[in-house]
């Protein structure tokens, strides 16, 4: 196998990770994980800068 060697100053890299579910909170998820998420949400917290809220899944 080849190793890939990145160009770090022109890449940019992403990457999204969800979970979805109705029977855990996000504060302990985060915790065992030990990630540090730029967003959470519960189900019935307001959308920003909508007039809805996070219904669930």
């Amino acid at each position: 196998m080849s190793n890939i060697f990145f160009d770090m100053e022109n890449t940019n890299i992403m990457v999204e990770f969800n979970i979805i579910g109705s029977s855990f909170e996000p504060k302990t998820v985060t915790k065992k994980l030990d990630i540090t998420p730029s967003e959470t949400y519960k189900i019935g917290d307001e959308i920003a800068g909508k007039k809805r809220r996070h219904a669930g899944h």
